[in-house]
């Protein structure tokens, strides 16, 4: 029996990278994937890959970006593309850190941005700070400075990325909080939509997060910034 298991197995590999179902037997019932079949060894490496990517992320994303040629390949293969999404079309957005030196090299009139919001200071220590109005810039690549191939986007408007673009910044240090935002269409994106379905994954269902491979083309940016007391002021009063 042990020897038919490993026969079967070998055919399924032969008619296809993942076999005939994707993660069969982690797979909701009401999929075409569930089922018995053993997980290929490049499912098991994707599965973990991925595993790792929703519920650690940063440097643990790298195993996943390093399977990004085979994800791309799937996104694009009707055997498997309706698991390994690709993410169509529409805006979506990336809250990250960014020094002031890049800044105000991809993003004309830095220093000038129209404010959108002031945060209120708490502490006589605390510097003004302040969120820019979303702005148009002449298009940029992004790509992690972790080195990772996959960086997280979000679908789900601004809240998100407004969260993290806050978080990460390091205005002390030199550095903004700036939210990227990228067309869909012009990049590949992963949408994990499909993928929450299979086991343990569904414990991140209410995310709306999708993954790019590769560079990212930036159209528009809003900035996390130190701002003048004058501008400070200028946006609390418009709050």
């Amino acid at each position: 029996m042990r020897l038919l298991r490993e026969y079967i197995r070998e055919l399924l590999k032969e008619k296809g990278e993942l076999g005939k179902k994707v993660f069969a037997q982690s797979a909701p019932e009401n999929s075409r994937h569930f089922g018995e079949e053993e997980d290929t060894e490049l499912e098991f490496r994707l599965k973990r890959a991925i595993t790792k990517h929703l519920f650690v992320g940063d440097v643990s994303s790298k195993d996943l970006g390093e399977l990004g040629p085979y994800i791309l390949r799937f996104m694009d293969d009707p055997d498997y593309n309706d698991v390994f999404i690709r993410y169509p079309a529409g805006e979506v957005c990336r809250g990250t850190r960014m020094s002031l030196e890049e800044a105000r090299n991809l993003i004309p009139g830095f220093d000038d941005m129209p404010l959108e919001s002031a945060t209120p200071r708490t502490h006589a220590f605390q510097k003004y700070e302040a969120f820019t109005q979303k702005v148009s810039v002449p298009p940029f690549e992004y790509s992690p400075k972790s080195g990772n191939q996959v960086s997280s986007w979000s679908t789900d408007s601004d809240r998100v990325c407004t969260r993290f673009a806050k978080k990460n910044a390091d205005l002390w240090g030199g550095n903004a909080g700036v939210i990227l935002y990228a067309e869909a269409s012009q990049n590949d994106f992963l949408d994990f939509v499909e993928l929450y379905k299979f086991g343990k994954l569904s414990k991140h269902s209410k995310e709306k997060e999708v993954a790019a491979f590769g560079p990212v083309t930036v159209t528009a940016v809003k900035v996390y910034k130190e701002v003048t007391e004058e501008q400070h002021a200028s946006a609390s009063e418009v709050q």
